[in-house]
């Protein structure tokens, strides 16, 4: 949502950075969150796991892998566990996921909420789901699958009194809102929608066209890891 030049200078400055891989406080996997670049996003949190989580027990350290920089040991002899790292990591990951902050209103006063943006810095073939809470108390659901495709997003304000909804559309067609099955009166401001929502109401924004009854469901599973996962030179 910022200025065109401004976000340019942002995105030069990310680019110019040092990754600093000596410290576990290292804000890049954020930053490019918040940029919405999934790229720099997913190039961040891998060097992060890299250079600052210890395996086999998945600790995030203080120092890089390749030792402590005020002690002659390497972080398999002097661990020192880093909850600031763990932190981090935990947020971009959400952040790539959805994020709902607008500073620029809060610092207006105008006492809204940022606008829900679904998968902001999510890489494109990186299949997800989440259900996660953004500013404002609103419970969000959305999948991505193979490809970029968003084929919903639920909201459902928890709480409070009836609040305006503001989703970001991922779509370039064009969104619409529904509850209950029902279509719902919704205004679109420069690529957002906006609604009014009731609290503990589902709202579905679909894209225009599609009902949320038209939607495939995925069947969610898993499978047993039987051996180690490698990610670059670090088997876990």
């Amino acid at each position: 949502g910022s200025p065109a030049a401004l976000r340019r200078t942002a995105e030069a400055t990310f680019d110019h950075y040092r990754f600093n891989a000596d410290a576990g406080h290292e804000y890049l996997p954020l930053v490019a969150a918040r940029l919405g670049s999934a790229e720099r996003c997913r190039t961040a949190l891998f060097q992060f796991a890299q250079f600052f989580q210890s395996f086999d027990q998945g600790l995030f350290n203080y120092y890089d892998m390749f030792g402590n920089k005020d002690e002659d040991s390497s972080n398999h002899e002097g661990l020192h566990p880093y909850l600031e790292a763990s932190g981090i990591f935990a947020a971009s990951v959400n952040e790539m996921l959805l994020q709902g902050h607008d500073p620029s209103e809060s610092a207006r006063g105008e006492g809204r909420f940022g606008a829900i943006r679904v998968f902001p810095a999510t890489p494109e073939h990186w299949p997800a789901r989440f259900i996660l809470r953004a500013p404002g108390s609103f419970l969000v659901a959305s999948e991505h699958r193979a490809g970029g495709d968003i084929p919903y997003i639920l909201v459902q304000p928890v709480g409070g009194a009836v609040r305006s909804c503001r989703v970001v559309i991922p779509w370039k067609g064009g969104a619409i809102v529904e509850a209950n099955g029902k279509r719902v009166p919704g205004k679109t401001r420069r690529g957002t929608l906006v609604f009014v929502a009731v609290p503990d109401v589902v709202y579905a924004v679909l894209p225009k066209g599609r009902r949320l009854a038209d939607v495939p469901t995925v069947q969610i599973g898993y499978t047993t890891a039987y051996s180690p996962s490698r990610l670059g030179a670090i088997w876990y």
